[in-house]
């Protein structure tokens, strides 16, 4: 039960980490833009507005994984609590059949 538990948090972070790197690689090449595009200033503005509109996109993606993480955790929570319903329904069960038979 914990093991899948944890397993996921662990994944969770590795998809930060690697997240926080590309923002890293991101902000770099924005400033290498701008270094080259700083001798027209129209240029700039537009080169900006594009990698804003990307980098939105790229957030969008993000959080969506996340979520998609999450809901599959919450159904393996789901799930686990039924077969531990199920297990206790069959223990009672077999209570009953006991009692029955004494």
């Amino acid at each position: 039960m914990s093991m899948s538990k944890i397993t996921g948090m662990m994944s969770k972070t590795m998809g930060m980490m690697s997240m926080s790197k590309t923002t890293g690689m991101m902000s770099m090449s924005k400033t290498t833009g701008m270094m080259s595009m700083s001798k027209t200033t129209g240029d700039m503005s537009v080169s900006k507005a594009t990698e804003e509109m990307s980098m939105s996109k790229t957030a969008e993606e993000m959080s969506m994984s996340k979520t998609t993480g999450e809901m599959s955790v919450s159904k393996a929570t789901e799930e686990m609590s039924m077969s531990k319903t199920a297990e206790e329904m069959s223990m009672s069960k077999t209570t009953e059949e006991m009692s029955m038979s004494s």
